[in-house]
């Protein structure tokens, strides 16, 4: 603030302390960034299906294993990709499913791409 002659009378400064807040973003992106890569370069099969049973994720060893690309998957569903002699307990477990982040194990057969 200046006063009549123009002198300066009083100074306003707001500090924002950013330090902490950027320290703890870039170790979440450089944790996801590891964890990302972990995913992509392992030979597991690893995929994310919504609760109406499309894949959203897929990485490539899973890409692998039903020999399908990361392009065709989304197209399909866990049922189209489920061995028919499996398909009733892996409906049954993903019926079970609710939407707060529930999990389920079972081991099954996948259909592999035809083609």
């Amino acid at each position: 603030m200046f006063g009549a002659n123009g002198e300066v009378v009083a100074v306003f400064c707001i500090v924002n302390e950013t330090t902490a807040q950027v320290k703890a973003e870039t170790a979440l992106r450089e944790s996801e960034e590891r964890l990302r890569s972990m995913i992509d370069q392992t030979t597991v099969g690893v995929l994310q299906a919504d609760l109406e049973r499309h894949l959203s994720f897929v990485n490539p060893g899973f890409c692998e294993i039903v020999g399908y690309s990361v392009d065709e998957l989304p197209h399909l569903t866990l049922r189209d990709l489920t061995h028919p002699d499996d398909l009733p307990a892996s409906m049954a477990s993903l019926g079970s499913l609710g939407n707060d982040g529930e999990s389920y194990t079972l081991e099954k057969r996948y259909v592999r791409n035809p083609t």
